[in-house]
């Protein structure tokens, strides 16, 4: 169904019979505070767009950045982002460090790309293992100033069908990771903490 309206909009937009909303844009560098205070005087009618300059270096190359999910094809295109915006170290957090079936060239990049990236073991729904994997990699990479939290499991279901045991499979690492993630990290002095999530779903 989503599909179906996804590829709808598409081809009405190609025919011109939908337009996007109107746009109010801000220059990142610039104007970022007023792009907020913009917003939360409700001014805007449309979409508050924060513009980014080509070749904008965002990111502290001296410090670390956390990606969980990080060996998983989502993670590996972060990481990329991560690298390409200036981040020296990148750590791909994984339950099993290993990188997934069809990533290769996206791993190949990220291992010749000139950036310390590295894979850490961890499962973030247990918090004691996240606390010390936040620990690790302040002492052995560099300051943390950044995680993307991108870990996920896949368990579908119909609502009448779905059951405790599916959702918790779900929840876990997706909500409880997000929570232990930022209960471990409230003493660094983060730059960015991006969670992904399905429209979908």
């Amino acid at each position: 169904w989503l599909g179906r309206v996804l590829r709808d909009m598409g081809e009405r937009a190609a025919r011109g019979e939908v337009v996007p909303l109107p746009q109010t844009v801000f220059d990142m560098t610039s104007k970022a505070v007023d792009a907020f205070r913009f917003l939360q005087q409700a001014q805007q009618i449309g979409k508050v767009v924060m513009k980014v300059s080509d070749g904008m270096t965002m990111l502290d190359s001296n410090g670390s950045y956390l990606v969980t999910g990080g060996t998983g094809g989502l993670g590996l295109v972060v990481a990329r982002w991560l690298v390409e915006r200036g981040a020296g170290h990148v750590v791909l957090v994984s339950r099993s460090g290993k990188v997934a079936q069809g990533s290769e060239r996206a791993w190949d990049w990220l291992q010749s790309c000139g950036a310390d990236v590295r894979v850490q073991c961890c499962d973030v729904v247990d918090s004691t293992s996240v606390e010390q994997m936040v620990s690790t990699v302040e002492d052995t990479v560099g300051a943390l100033r950044g995680v993307v939290h991108t870990a996920g499991v896949l368990a579908d279901a119909m609502l009448a069908n779905q059951t405790l045991e599916g959702l918790w499979m779900v929840w876990a690492p997706k909500v409880a990771g997000a929570y232990n993630l930022h209960e471990a990290t409230q003493h660094c002095e983060l730059e960015l903490f991006g969670m992904f999530a399905s429209t979908a779903a």
